[in-house]
């Protein structure tokens, strides 16, 4: 197998695969906020983002 490439936006979205209509207000916040997660390719990537390199930095 190749090496795949993350990519900054999700390949697949929540609202695909779900109906929230049925679901709290709260709860379609979070699925909101999973869709808009980036997963980092890097440790490089991580370093490049202040909040990040600082808990790196305490670990």
């Amino acid at each position: 197998k190749g090496v795949r490439e993350c990519r900054s936006r999700p390949l697949y979205h929540i609202k695909n695969y779900m109906n929230r209509d049925g679901l709290s207000s709260s709860y379609q916040a979070f699925t909101e906020e999973i869709n808009s997660t980036s997963i980092l390719n890097s440790i490089q990537e991580a370093i490049a983002i202040l909040e990040l390199k600082k808990a790196i930095n305490e670990e």
